[in-house]
């Protein structure tokens, strides 16, 4: 996982701040797929980031860890 911090916003609302790690655990909690839009952004570039949130937390972490 990389040093950054993200911010997602759920519709107009700040859903998490912080480590990707974090960020994707508490939006993994929160989003229901029948909500409004979900925006993810790396915040020390302010870009919009995607990220494969089907599956477990596990298997959302496992997608975004480094290959080595």
């Amino acid at each position: 996982m990389d040093n950054s911090t993200y911010t997602a916003f759920l519709g107009w609302t700040r859903v998490a701040t912080g480590p990707l790690d974090a960020a994707l655990r508490k939006i993994k909690e929160m989003k229901d797929p029948g909500e409004q839009t979900l925006l993810i952004f790396e915040n020390e570039t302010g870009k919009q980031v995607d990220f494969d949130l089907r599956g477990s937390i596990d298997e959302v972490l496992a997608r975004v860890a480094p290959k080595t």
